[in-house]
């Protein structure tokens, strides 16, 4: 029986040999290759992205007043993006039954609104056409920039410090602009167009009960030509020598 014992004891030592190489440990795969590129932006990353883009807050259109009514065309859009806002403005003519692009201008703009307004400031016969650029501290103030059509250009023309004045209106009494300004009282200043600027010639100031009128030259120096004690409230002037003021029946 012993020598049966004894050839058996090889055989376990064989089988816990081939245990020992089936127990070890598979060799390292490699990575995939897609594990290498940056993962694809979520809907959340793609939206962040999107709101940075300049979008079109504001948008007017108009062939029915600016210009030759019928003829031509102005389109206004406010584009905003978190840095900032600008107006763009283009203009059209109509040729062969067809819009035709112009004119292509752009404005800073500031303002909660543009509202758009067509009248004629120079007393033309055609419409030119303003609209706000800022907000001012006294809802009553409404400064807008002008665009003054031309006639013997068929463009428009900025006047590039329009917006520096408020409630600017054509006065037909001295053939020029007018704009009236309130603050602790009013002034109501008279314009000249020239180029492209408003040129300030007069100006009548009430202020705590005085009134005061000065002219002005060229260059800007001012000349005081009246002073006198003055009670009306918030009054607007649509002539400085002699004084005359605005009734409501100048503004129907």
């Amino acid at each position: 029986m012993k020598p049966t014992c004894l050839t058996l004891i090889p055989l376990f030592a064989v089988m816990g040999c081939k245990d020992v190489k089936t127990a070890e440990k598979p060799l390292p795969q490699p990575a995939p290759v897609h594990d290498s590129l940056p993962p694809a932006p979520s809907q959340a990353n793609a939206k962040a992205r999107k709101t940075f883009e300049p979008y079109v807050s504001e948008q007017y259109a108009d062939s029915t007043q600016i210009g030759i009514k019928g003829k031509n065309k102005v389109e206004l859009k406010v584009i905003t993006s978190p840095d900032t806002m600008y107006a763009d403005i283009r203009f059209y003519a109509k040729e062969n039954q067809k819009w035709i692009e112009k004119q292509h201008l752009t404005w800073p703009y500031e303002a909660t609104a543009c509202n758009p307004k067509y009248a004629d400031f120079n007393n033309d016969g055609h419409n030119d056409f303003t609209f706000k650029t800022i907000n001012t501290a006294r809802g009553g103030n409404d400064a807008r920039i002008l665009f003054m059509y031309n006639k013997q250009s068929g463009l428009l023309k900025p006047i590039k410090n329009s917006d520096n004045y408020s409630n600017l209106h054509y006065n037909n009494r001295l053939n020029c602009i007018d704009a009236w300004a309130l603050h602790g009282g009013t002034t109501t200043s008279f314009l000249s167009i020239d180029a492209d600027t408003l040129h300030l010639f007069a100006s009548v100031n009430v202020f705590d009960g005085q009134l005061e009128v000065h002219r002005y030259n060229k260059n800007g120096k001012e000349t005081l030509i009246q002073q006198k004690a003055y009670n009306e409230d918030f009054p607007r002037f649509k002539n400085f020598d002699p004084l005359e003021e605005y009734t409501e029946a100048d503004f129907k």
